[in-house]
């Protein structure tokens, strides 16, 4: 008898073998990650996956063509070209986000419809262009169906025997198994996890132990609502002095941005006031920072209190009311995103005296809203007995500044694909980002003169930062939320006191939950630890530590450092969709301030440094 044989229309798989298999190499070789074996090891795996995937699909569409009604036929190959195309949307979205398309459709599935089209305006891509974009993602399998006809046309008749299909499952598998027993033991366990996300098949057949800590731990709970209330209740101020209090909490804001150069007024109060040697956001997203801002709080803590029906607002604000201030807000963002409006204010402003919201949908742009929101401050201004909390976005992508003022002349337009592409061209995006600082930081100076002229600016409190940095490639992603380099997680934080007579006694090490306690301190000589995890400047702090959480959509945080001042480790519940159950936490990486690899593997004793920081937060 003659063996059996298959016929496939094999211009249409090569091409999709060549596509997936360019962009899937290309993938491995973008990940800046461990050595040069590293990725030859995954570049390897990333071949053999492609090349098995594409030849089940086309062994799966004989059996459909040969076996089930045309349309079944016609459907699995439409789902195929869906199949197919998207290690060529991860390239990008791995690039951008370290994020994959499945990772992205799980976090939409879990997204309310407001919170959705939130996040598609936050791209700064115009809602018609997303809505063209979910048509073609619509109509793909339509498009995969005509190309797969069309391309059969040429294909020749090619038959395959079935032998070939059986050595195929047979030989490669066996050929990764080998090719894992020979090498994947020499690739460092950590490294090892962060390729496997970006392989094909996001596995491999052996996978090295990663470190842990030795112990299972359980996080320790936050204070409940119950708690809060009652400790705000029980406290009791008399203050002499009530002095305006400024907050501007700017997006995106990076401190190494600020220079004589980029933004020349806000150099200058950094250097008359109080900025700190290492300031360190408390996650690398805004609703988080926003979150451990108002609450002085851990940001793993921040879905507890949008889930629970807690509707007083942040604890912070509600003790400066007990004080006696009142409660200015004024917002170029939208405080509806991921219900930070609730969270921070109380259901229905309750916290709020004054609320001013000033949208930039398209047409209008973040600079516009910018310009409102200082305009409406200078309008309220009171002597004294007032916060003034001021959210500016212009410094977000796609950054907005008037163009009449550009100052960084050579920047791209927000549809030039190639500043996204190469660190070459991703410094015409920077001069973008240098643009919109140097706006801000005009509105900035013209708002001090304005204080000054009432007479206001001697005996203020001014605090001014960035909700979270951003990247452009200098650790292989871009903007924030994607991973927990320094650059997404170094923010402006710089404090201007009147008549102070207190002196600062930390200025190595400062976050986003140490501003109100900082505050607080100034007026009543009570840091509020009972209320608050952060810590004020005025007091000396021997151990010193700040947690970082990064973005995770709707959900909770999972991975998040801890950073002492010199060194970072890096750390992963394993559970990650409930990680306030007692679990085993993993060890992603320790490196320095700089984010330079320390190996782990090798300085265990390393992890010595963060035990009374793991005891904080841990039970064990």
């Amino acid at each position: 008898m003659k063996p059996k044989k298959i016929e496939i229309n094999y211009v249409y798989f090569l091409f999709f073998l060549s596509l997936s298999g360019f962009f899937s190499i290309l993938t491995v070789l973008d990940h800046q990650k461990g050595t040069l074996l590293s990725s030859f090891f995954f570049v390897i795996y990333s071949i053999i996956e492609v090349f098995l995937e594409t030849a089940l699909i086309a062994f799966l569409a004989y059996i459909f063509e040969k076996y089930f009604n045309k349309y079944f036929f016609y459907l699995f190959i439409g789902l195929s070209f869906i199949f197919f195309i998207r290690n060529v949307v991860n390239f990008f979205t791995i690039k951008l986000m370290d994020m994959t398309i499945w990772d992205g459709l799980s976090i939409s599935f879990d997204e309310d419809l407001t919170n959705f089209i939130e996040m598609l305006y936050m791209t700064g891509i115009p809602i018609y262009i997303w809505a063209i974009f979910f048509i073609i993602i619509f109509l793909s399998p339509i498009f995969g169906a005509v190309l797969y006809i069309q391309t059969k046309k040429i294909s020749k008749n090619v038959k395959i025997k079935h032998d070939i299909f059986i050595q195929v499952f047979l030989i490669l598998p066996m050929a990764l198994l080998i090719w894992d027993l020979r090498s994947a033991k020499t690739i460092n366990p950590n490294i090892y996890a962060s390729y496997l996300r970006i392989l094909p098949w996001k596995t491999t057949l052996i996978r090295p132990n990663v470190l842990v800590l030795n112990d299972k731990v359980k996080m320790k709970k936050t204070k409940d609502f119950d708690q809060i209330i009652k400790l705000i209740e029980e406290k009791k101020f008399n203050l002499e002095k009530k002095p305006n209090i400024f907050i501007f909490i700017i997006e995106s804001l990076r401190d190494d941005y600020i220079t004589d150069k980029i933004a020349p007024y806000l150099s200058k109060f950094k250097k008359q006031n109080i900025s700190f040697d290492t300031p360190v956001s408390n996650a690398n997203a805004t609703h988080l920072s926003w979150f451990s801002i108002f609450y002085s709080s851990h940001s793993f803590y921040w879905k507890i209190f949008k889930d629970c029906n807690y509707d007083m607002g942040s604890p912070a604000l509600n003790l400066l009311k007990k004080m006696g201030y009142k409660i200015n807000i004024f917002s170029a963002p939208e405080l509806k995103y991921y219900s930070m409006e609730k969270i921070l204010f109380g259901k229905n402003h309750l916290l709020a005296n004054l609320f001013y919201f000033y949208p930039h949908y398209y047409p209008i742009e973040a600079y516009e809203s910018d310009q409102n929101v200082f305009s409406s401050v200078q309008k309220t201004l009171k002597k004294d007995s007032n916060i003034y909390i001021s959210f500016i976005d212009s410094t977000h992508f796609l950054y907005s500044w008037p163009k009449e003022i550009t100052k960084f002349k050579n920047y791209c337009q927000i549809d030039d694909m190639k500043a996204y592409a190469s660190k070459k061209n991703v410094k015409l995006l920077e001069n973008r980002y240098k643009n919109s600082i140097f706006f801000v930081d005009n509105l900035l100076k013209n708002f001090e003169e304005k204080l000054i002229q009432e007479n206001l600016y001697d005996d203020s409190i001014i605090v001014i930062l960035g909700d979270h940095g951003e990247e452009f490639y200098e650790m292989g992603k871009l903007f924030h939320a994607s991973h927990l380099s320094s650059y997404q997680t170094t923010p402006v934080i710089y404090f201007k006191f009147p008549y102070s007579k207190k002196e600062v006694l930390n200025k190595n090490l400062v976050s986003h939950m140490d501003i109100f306690p900082s505050i607080i301190d100034f007026l009543t000589d009570d840091a509020c630890s009972d209320i608050f995890d952060g810590q004020s400047i005025f007091r000396n702090t021997d151990d010193k530590y700040v947690i970082s959480a990064r973005y995770n959509a709707s959900r909770t945080p999972y991975e998040f450092f801890i950073h002492n001042g010199e060194e970072k480790l890096t750390l992963r519940f394993k559970n990650q969709k409930n990680i306030f159950l007692q679990q085993k936490i993993e060890i992603v990486s320790l490196t320095d301030k700089n984010d330079k690899d320390i190996e782990i593997y090798k300085k265990k004793d390393r992890i010595k440094n963060f035990k009374s920081a793991l005891e904080k937060l841990f039970n064990y």
